[in-house]
């Protein structure tokens, strides 16, 4: 089973210590995680992870719904399954993207205590995923 780990994304935020003019929009978060899209595709893996900040909070509503869920939309097309635990950045709006998006992100511990999914393909591997994500009390 393949799987690409990613985190602290931060989608929605411009990547800092870089010159204003040094890359523009290419070295955005969003595009990143738009190649994270495609390397996952290409190399044909079974899951994407997010650990946690796929969305970063200060504009987690105007610039990074429509990336992350055009990603995940795009990598449940290709087959990928998307789980993802809410950091400190996305704990609100995550776990309405995970509803919005019918299944294809699967979100776990959205109460703060652990959860376990288990993946299995074509009957043979078989892997378990434990998560929680953050939230505020």
């Amino acid at each position: 089973m393949k799987i690409l780990c990613t985190g602290d994304l931060h989608v929605g935020r411009r990547a800092s210590r870089l010159p204003v003019d040094w890359c523009g929009t290419e070295c955005s978060c969003a595009a990143v995680w738009e190649r994270i899209v495609e390397l996952a595709i290409r190399e044909r893996v079974d899951l994407v992870a997010v650990s946690g900040d796929l969305v970063d909070r200060a504009n987690r509503y105007y610039e990074a719904i429509g990336p992350v869920e055009r990603g995940v939309r795009i990598l449940a097309k290709a087959g990928i399954q998307t789980v993802a635990v809410a950091g400190n950045h996305d704990f609100d709006v995550l776990p309405r993207l995970a509803e919005s998006l019918a299944g294809d992100l699967q979100l776990l511990g959205t109460d703060g205590n652990w959860q376990r999914i288990t993946i299995q393909r074509d009957g043979g591997d078989r892997l378990h995923v434990d998560g929680w994500s953050f939230v505020i009390v």
